[in-house]
């Protein structure tokens, strides 16, 4: 499955510009508009109810293609703009069917990628009834989806967590949000016997208790499947309890895997998983945007290490080309991000890159990319 990106910033964006650009899109390409992502720099939650539940009415009501998936995030974009849009496209010499539904509570939208030799569903929550999330718990947010790729290869996950280094209380016992999160991960992998763990981010944004889009496969494409690891990182799953931030004395690891190649005829698609300035477990480059970034890329590279890929798809590294076609990073604060998008865009010069302002997983941590690319042989 081939995929195209493409990504523009607004400072205020109106209705038509999106039906434009999309209109624009589908007359340049053969691809077929699978996924919006819009990220909007709000004042506050009221204001991005209300931003958000219009924006997704209007691409339903409004663009022809109904089957839209729309994925709204309070995160501000980078270099002072209010809104990013992010376009990703899909191959439609597939022959494909592209299906888009809802659970019986309409929180969650399906859509499902169904062709002779493909097949994809993503999950997602519902723009237009964002205001409900508040009602819920980040364990029962993560399983009204999770739920719902019971048997399947979980290829890819997204996880946006309001407020990311912040403590709740429950009970008495103080715990960053981020492990709330990975506690909740951990009980529902158990419960729905996820024991391979797709790559995956884990970052902050604005507002609620967690966004997250969740993508995969059949049962049958296991064999298609290669989790990947970084000989200078050590596994997120393994990391120490000095690692986890909470009063609890029950509190477990970050359940994801460095990166995933997933094999697809003469073109394996690979996930890079947001990826920090972390060697072994241990942050570095604390103080410098370069330097972090720079770290960063490395364990990236380590991550899509070709001599690795290559004997997983019986191949050569010679025979092989790697075509980074989509990168997003997340830069803690505005005043790092000039530094960080020259780095990053002389590292990925042919790249589709976004930048946008929010926290990550650990206070001490500036930068975090994650990296979708394809693999080719050479003719």
């Amino acid at each position: 499955m081939k995929r195209f990106f493409s990504k523009f910033d607004f400072n205020q964006l109106e209705f038509h510009q999106i039906k434009s650009l999309i209109e624009e899109q589908n007359n340049q390409t053969k691809y077929i508009l699978l996924k919006i992502t819009i990220f909007i720099h709000s004042n506050n939650l009221k204001e991005f109810l209300e931003d958000s539940k219009n924006i997704y009415h209007y691409i339903c009501n409004y663009i022809d293609n109904y089957n839209i998936l729309t994925i709204i995030i309070p995160q501000s974009p980078s270099e002072n703009k209010n809104i990013s849009v992010e376009f990703e496209f899909i191959d439609s010499n597939y022959e494909l069917c592209l299906n888009k539904y809802y659970t019986n509570h309409k929180l969650v939208q399906i859509v499902e990628i169904d062709s002779a030799i493909y097949q994809e569903k993503i999950t997602a929550f519902n723009p237009f009834y964002y205001k409900l999330l508040e009602q819920y718990s980040i364990y029962n947010l993560l399983e009204l989806q999770l739920k719902m790729h019971s048997e399947r290869i979980i290829t890819r996950i997204w996880n946006f967590i309001g407020k990311i280094t912040d403590f709740t209380t429950l009970d008495g016992i103080k715990t960053q949000n981020y492990q709330l999160l990975n506690d909740a991960r951990y009980t529902l992998y158990k419960k729905y016997k996820i024991t391979k763990y797709p790559a995956s981010t884990g970052i902050g944004m604005d507002f609620f208790p967690l966004i997250t889009i969740i993508q995969s496969n059949p049962g049958k494409y296991k064999d298609k499947v290669y989790y990947l690891s970084n000989k200078s990182q050590k596994e997120a799953y393994n990391y120490s309890a000095s690692k986890l931030i909470s009063e609890n004395i029950d509190k477990y690891p970050p359940l994801f895997s460095r990166g995933l190649l997933l094999k697809d005829g003469e073109t394996s698609q690979l996930y890079i998983s947001g990826t920090s300035s972390i060697i072994g477990e241990d942050s570095i480059a604390e103080n410098n945007y370069k330097l972090s970034a720079t770290a960063t890329l490395k364990n990236i590279d380590q991550v899509g290490d070709l001599n690795e890929i290559a004997i997983f798809l019986n191949s050569k590294p010679d025979e092989m080309i790697v075509n980074n076609k989509f990168v997003r990073t997340y830069v803690k604060q505005n005043e790092g991000v000039s530094e960080t998008i020259k780095t990053v865009k002389n590292y990925y010069p042919e790249s589709v890159c976004n930048f946008t302002i929010t926290d990550i997983c650990r206070t001490e941590l500036l930068v975090e990319i994650e990296v979708y690319a394809e693999i080719l042989r050479k003719e």
